[in-house]
């Protein structure tokens, strides 16, 4: 369970952890593209009870024919994708650990993630979530 801000249509709000901070920013460096290619996109801040009270952004989006994307990045630098082109294919879903990404790459990975899925889907298969137990 998570208490969230207000969702406000392509507005991205203010987060108080460091890295979700830094990331909003250089997220909101350039978001032309985003807004301009879907119907409705929505962040949201919120704290996550499962994840001892962490931080996290999410991330809604809805393109014109359908597509969804639900995106969450955690203030420890995990992150969720799940992405539903059509009813037909099967979504794809993801977790990804970008703790060795700067805050500008992190932020390049959800543009990309909205904007250009195909070629960033590789870029989560690429920085896999450890283990648990594992460093």
């Amino acid at each position: 369970m998570h208490s969230p801000s207000p969702p406000a249509q392509g507005h991205i709000p203010l987060c108080r952890s460091d890295l979700l901070q830094d990331v909003t920013i250089a997220l909101g460096r350039s978001m032309k593209s985003v807004r301009h290619s879907h119907q409705e996109i929505t962040f949201t801040v919120s704290h996550d009870a499962r994840a001892d009270g962490m931080e996290r952004l999410d991330i809604e989006a809805h393109e014109f024919p359908g597509i969804r994307k639900k995106i969450i990045l955690w203030e420890d630098a995990l992150a969720w994708i799940w992405h539903s082109a059509t009813p037909r294919e099967p979504a794809f879903e993801c977790q990804a650990s970008f703790e060795r990404l700067p805050p500008d790459g992190i932020a390049h990975i959800l543009r990309a993630s909205l904007t250009d899925f195909t070629a960033a889907r590789e870029q989560w298969l690429q920085h896999p979530r450890p283990a648990d137990g594992e460093t």
